[in-house]
C-alpha cells in the first residue's frame, strides 16, 4: 500500500512533455479524450481529475478491504431459545439483499466505485456496473443455471 501511495504522489506532482519523435499529436488527443491526462497550451501533460479520482478509489477500495479482513470476527451461534422464527416474507425480503450481495461478489474489486465516479450523475444501482462490464461479468448463479440446463439437455 505504501508503494502505491508513493507512486500516486509521484504522478500527482509530475508534469511531462513527450519526446516529439516518439509520439504524435494524435496520442495526446487520444489520452485527453479518454480523460487520462490534460494537456496545456505548451504541451505539458498532467493527470486529469477523473484519473486522480480513480486512483483515490483504488486506495479507498484496498483500504476498506484490508479493514474488513482485519476486523473480521467469528460469530458464534446463540442457543435455540433466542432464535426468531422465519416466515415467507422474511425470506422474500432477504432475497433482494442476497442478489445484491451475489452481484457485488461477482464484480471485480473496486469496479463499483470506479463506475460511480465515472458516471456520478447517472449512478443509482450496482446493476448498472454489471451491465457496463458485460465481457468481464459472469455471475456464479448464472453459471450454475447454465450447468443445470446443460445437464438437463443431456438427460432428455
Amino acid at each position: 500500500m505504501l508503494c502505491v501511495l508513493k507512486r500516486m504522489g509521484y504522478w500527482i506532482g509530475r508534469a511531462w512533455r513527450p519526446v516529439e519523435n516518439n509520439t504524435t499529436g494524435i496520442d495526446a488527443d487520444l489520452e485527453a479524450l479518454q480523460g487520462t491526462v490534460t494537456v496545456d497550451a505548451d504541451g505539458w501533460r498532467t493527470l486529469a481529475p477523473p484519473a486522480l479520482a480513480a486512483l483515490l478509489d483504488a486506495v479507498h477500495t484496498f483500504s476498506a478491504l484490508t479493514n474488513r479482513l482485519l476486523s473480521a470476527t467469528l460469530v458464534i451461534e446463540s442457543d435455540a431459545s433466542t432464535r426468531v422464527e422465519l416466515h415467507a416474507h422474511h425470506r422474500e425480503a432477504s432475497l433482494d439483499d442476497y442478489y445484491v450481495s451475489a452481484m457485488l461478489a461477482d464484480l471485480p474489486l473496486g469496479s463499483v466505485l470506479q463506475y460511480a465516479h465515472r458516471f456520478q450523475f447517472l449512478f443509482h444501482s450496482i446493476t448498472q456496473v454489471s451491465l457496463f462490464l458485460p465481457a468481464r461479468f459472469v455471475s456464479m448463479l448464472v453459471l450454475h443455471i447454465d450447468n443445470a440446463l446443460t445437464l438437463n439437455r443431456r438427460c432428455v
